[in-house]
């Protein structure tokens, strides 16, 4: 049997593993993207993990975080994300008073399906900062915080670009 396309190199068989698991996203296909993402980062959280699962399952937005115990209110981020609230709304009520810590906190969201790529493209834009989808999705298979030898992620860092 003929494999090959009339177009030369191309192929009759299908699109690749990783292909299919963009083009035709499932619930399984996500939860393999959280479970990669979770050993990425090292910081599994069951209750985090549930919330996850839970929006995956539902067909919504679902999302992970870079961030670890030591920073509560961006660990905590996804659980408030997972359950339906508006990335906009729950940093504006978990950062009030701190618009430099806004942008950090978007910063360290990881989005783990399509309808959340998009909405933190959203969210980004309400900020005044702009992120394109390659590069949020990105975040899935690699770390994109800097090194110890680069910048600290800060505000100042941010806004100039050295992040």
């Amino acid at each position: 049997m003929n494999t090959m396309s009339p177009i030369r190199g191309a192929s009759l068989a299908g699109p690749s593993k990783d292909a299919a698991d963009y083009l035709y996203e499932t619930p399984l296909s996500v939860r393999r993207v959280m479970d990669r993402v979770v050993a990425l980062y090292d910081n599994d959280d069951t209750i985090m993990r549930g919330g996850a699962i839970e929006a995956i399952a539902e067909g919504r937005a679902a999302y992970w975080t870079m961030a670890k115990y030591h920073n509560a209110r961006a660990a905590d981020l996804p659980l408030l994300l997972n359950a339906g609230v508006d990335i906009v709304r729950a940093i504006d009520g978990a950062y009030e008073t701190r618009q430099e810590s806004k942008h950090i906190a978007l910063e360290s969201i990881v989005p783990l399906n399509r309808k959340a790529v998009n909405e933190l493209a959203k969210a980004y834009l309400h900020y005044g900062m702009s992120r394109d989808e390659a590069e949020l999705e990105a975040r899935r298979v690699r770390d994109p915080r800097p090194s110890l030898k680069r910048a600290p992620l800060t505000y100042a860092n941010i806004k100039a670009g050295r992040v």
